[in-house]
Parts: structure tokens; sequence; C-alpha cells
């Protein structure tokens, strides 16, 4: 009888545990932003060339030959990340616009292995004024940055 009781405690016990120390590669990550670019006058996709973002927050400077979109990860210790997009980057008329991008941050427990992700909440986007903006204007699409298949912010220039 008692063998009886071991077994089933035994049983139990084996299909209640999980390997909590490893992550699988099915799990998302922390999303990205996601941001297209459009013309001004006829707000079709229009392509950014030699395209260079740079951010207060990182070391890690990111370069596009030539895109109308990009994906940027926010800095998911504080609410507020500021980037300077500069275009024509290689040449001797480049121009550069600071861009603050404020947020909430929703942490989202995944697993012991994994640990957390984060989502975001945009709140706002400012493009600092300068004599000569490149940027003419954007629109947020979707506040909700936790997944990475539609587009969070159009800038249109």
């Amino acid at each position: 009888m008692n063998l009886n009781r071991l077994f089933i405690l035994f049983i139990l016990i084996s299909f209640a545990c999980e390997p909590d120390d490893i992550c699988l590669d099915s799990y998302q990550d922390t999303p990205k932003m996601i941001i297209r670019f459009y013309d001004q006058d006829n707000k079709q996709p229009k392509n950014v060339k030699n395209l260079q973002i740079s951010s207060d927050n990182s070391e890690e400077t990111l370069f596009f030959s030539e895109t109308d979109s990009i994906s940027i990860p926010l800095d998911h210790t504080t609410d507020t990340s500021k980037f300077i997009f500069t275009i024509n980057s290689s040449n001797s008329d480049s121009n550069s616009d600071n861009i603050f991008i404020n947020y909430n941050r929703n942490p989202i427990y995944i697993s012991v292995g994994c640990g957390f992700i984060m989502n975001f909440d945009l709140n706002d986007l400012i493009i600092e004024s300068d004599q000569n903006n490149w940027i003419k204007s954007f629109k947020i699409n979707n506040q909700n940055i936790n997944s990475e298949t539609a587009k969070h912010i159009e800038i249109h220039h």
C-alpha cells in the first residue's frame, strides 16, 4: 500500500517538473520599434540614403545604405530614448535630427530561464527643431510595441 502511494507521488512530481533553466528559441525577445519612411508630399514609401542612427544610451551606431524601414531597440531601463537620425552620413551635406521617444515600459515574465521581456506603450515622439530639419512630420500608427509585425511610427521627409 505504501509502495503504491510512493509510486503515485513519484509520478506526480515527475510531471510537475519543467526545465526552467532553459530558454527555448520559440520564446519572443523584447520587440524593436518599427519605423517606416514616407514622402512628405505623396505619402508613398520613400527610401532614406546613408542613414546613420546613434543613441545617447548605447555606443552602438546603426548604418543603412538605403532603406524605407528600420527596426531599432528602445532603452528598457528608462522611459525615454534619444536618437540622432543622420541622412547622407557619408557626405559633407549630412543632416541630423534629434528624436526623443517617450514610452511606458511593461515587463512580462516568461520563465526562470528566459527572465523578462519588455513591451512598450508609446506616449509621444518629439523631433527637436533646428534650422534644417530633414524630418518634416511623423505619425504614431501603433502605440503598443509588443511585436515586430507592423510599423509603429511613420516618418515623413
